[in-house]
């Protein structure tokens, strides 16, 4: 029953999103080219979380120590065309974290707060971190491994997508319905493909036909197929395509990223 209703919700919010974005829109949006920078990345005991917000990327950069401690930087930083860098501004802060957690406030320690730093993209697509305060990343070479434009719900027709990212890797739950009573529903669990830039199942999705009972409770379920491959692709347009290896149901579909309100606000 939660999966309609959130396929009827996100149905509501593709039609009245495209009325709201003019007004929403307070700030630019990220450059096209720049979004090869925004994801989740990683070398060795090191991560990095680049995000988009308002007029800059956020860069959080977290170190796991041998001893069970850790180190934390944060930057914020422009977007230089010209050179297809991120600049920081001089306002990065560096945090020691005595217990490893930067949640618990009494085992942080900071260091300093006037970092600067430069990020770039190497020939193959890696991350380089150029630390201009202590050349923290000397030799780290990022590998990315997640996009967070990806994340989400995403809707065509009568189906929804549902794109999560659990620990390493990513769940894509579809709910397909083909009338009030029956949906057909595939779930998969994915890894992201920096070559690709899409995210790439493993071989063991799962197809499932429900039928729901007048009381919106589950009356069947039956499973088709527990084999399933599929990716998922983001188009130059900006629309998530769904590569179905096994019976190509993602043919000709092209997904919208909506929104969903949260109805508890």
């Amino acid at each position: 029953m939660r999966k309609r209703l959130v396929w009827i919700l996100a149905l509501v919010m593709l039609l009245t999103v495209t009325a709201f974005a003019e007004e929403d829109e307070d700030f630019a949006p990220m450059p096209e080219d720049a979004g090869a920078y925004a994801g989740l990345w990683k070398c060795e005991d090191t991560t990095a979380e680049l995000t988009w917000e308002e007029e800059g990327f956020r860069v959080l950069i977290h170190k796991d120590l041998e001893d069970g401690t850790a180190m934390e930087w944060e930057y914020s930083c422009l977007y230089n065309e010209d050179g297809h860098s991120l600049d920081a501004m001089p306002t990065g802060t560096c945090l020691f974290l005595a217990d490893g957690d930067p949640e618990n406030s009494s085992s942080v320690a900071e260091r300093y707060e006037d970092g600067e730093a430069v990020f770039t993209l190497d020939a193959e697509g890696c991350l380089l971190w150029q630390d201009k305060k202590e050349d923290a990343g000397k030799d780290l070479r990022f590998i990315k491994t997640g996009d967070p434009r990806l994340e989400g719900t995403w809707v065509c027709g009568r189906a929804s997508m549902d794109i999560v990212f659990e620990e390493e890797g990513y769940r894509v739950f579809i709910s397909w319905s083909s009338s009030a009573a029956e949906v057909t529903e595939w779930e998969y669990s994915c890894l992201y493909d920096a070559g690709r830039q899409a995210l790439v199942s493993l071989p063991f999705g799962v197809c499932t036909d429900v039928v729901y009972n007048e009381d919106g409770d589950i009356a069947s379920a039956t499973v088709r197929y527990e084999d399933g491959e599929a990716a998922f692709i983001l188009d130059s347009d900006g629309h998530l395509l769904w590569q179905d290896e096994k019976e190509d149901a993602g043919k000709d579909m092209t997904f919208e990223w909506v929104p969903i309100l949260d109805m508890g606000a």
